[in-house]
Formats: structure tokens, C-alpha cells, sequence
């Protein structure tokens, strides 16, 4: 797993949905863990699609 246990954080800038962040809110929802938890696990998938592209096409002479 790439995560660290104490990852250095850096602040960004992000255009979300008002209503979502609003219902976030009000069920206590951790914007910034959930973002850097979802961020992660499409990372992880994304270097595993990278590195493993799977079967190649079979070349015919």
C-alpha cells in the first residue's frame, strides 16, 4: 500500500457538488479522509492496471 502513517498534506483546491458536500456535512462525513482514502485506492488500481496491462494480442506471421 502507498500510505504512509504520517503522509505530509498539502492544501488544493477542489470544485465538488454543494448539495453532496452539504449531505456530507450533515451525516459528519470527513471530506478530506474520504477524498485522500477514494484518491488512493484509484492510485493503487491505476499503478496495478499500469504494471500488469494483462493478456497481449496474439501476433499471426
Amino acid at each position: 500500500m502507498l500510505q504512509s502513517d504520517n503522509p505530509p498534506m498539502t492544501v488544493v483546491s477542489l470544485d465538488l457538488n454543494a448539495k453532496m458536500l452539504d449531505l456530507a456535512d450533515q451525516l459528519g462525513i470527513n471530506i478530506s479522509e474520504t477524498v485522500d482514502r477514494l484518491l488512493l485506492i484509484e492510485v493503487e488500481k491505476r499503478l496495478q492496471e499500469r504494471d500488469d496491462p494483462g493478456p497481449q494480442p496474439v501476433s499471426h506471421p
